[in-house]
């Protein structure tokens, strides 16, 4: 059976939903029969959690006959994964770090010198170090070595932070 747009104003309003007055047949339409199922959901039996039906958690410091409704639930702390490595932004830029540290060191203080100016340069730096730990893995795998392995390297050099690498090094250089 097809409705007029008054009976559809009629059921709307017994549903309880805004804005019916203003709204066009199609747009009531669809309104009408979201409201339904929202009711028919809330009104579907519960599936109970044991045979006895209903969860008994007891509140902390209460009466032992007293239940909860609502039980607390422990916070979280959800931190996204690899947001901080030892102080580093991810694992590949302390790794990098571990191992070339006193060589940056030596050789931005060699290439640039030790002038403070040089934190303007830091962009710079970080491709330097890229470069200078790119070309010793190329070395080291002997002139390319196996594609997989070289992919995996990639992957990685493409994850550290060069940048906070040059400006950890820049800071070290004018400590000392």
């Amino acid at each position: 059976m097809k409705k007029n747009l008054a009976q559809l104003k009629a059921q709307a309003k017994k549903l309880k939903i805004k804005g019916f007055s203003t709204k066009k047949k199609e747009a009531l339409v669809n309104s009408i029969m979201m409201a339904q199922a929202r009711k028919k959901k809330s009104s579907a039996p519960k599936k109970s959690m044991a045979a006895g039906g209903k969860r008994m958690m007891k509140k902390r410091g209460a009466k032992p006959n007293r239940v909860m409704r609502r039980p607390v639930r422990m916070a979280q702390k959800r931190r996204p994964m690899m947001s901080e490595y030892n102080g580093w932004s991810n694992y590949e830029t302390w790794l990098i770090n571990m191992y070339f540290d006193q060589y940056f060191i030596d050789y931005v203080s060699e290439t640039y010198g030790t002038d403070p100016s040089l934190y303007s340069q830091s962009y710079e730096i970080g491709n330097d170090l890229q470069e200078v730990v790119s070309d010793m893995a190329y070395e080291d795998l002997q002139g390319g070595g196996p594609l997989w392995i070289q992919d995996l390297i990639n992957k990685a050099f493409r994850d550290v932070n060069w940048r906070e690498l040059a400006d950890s090094t820049l800071d070290s250089i004018v400590e000392e």
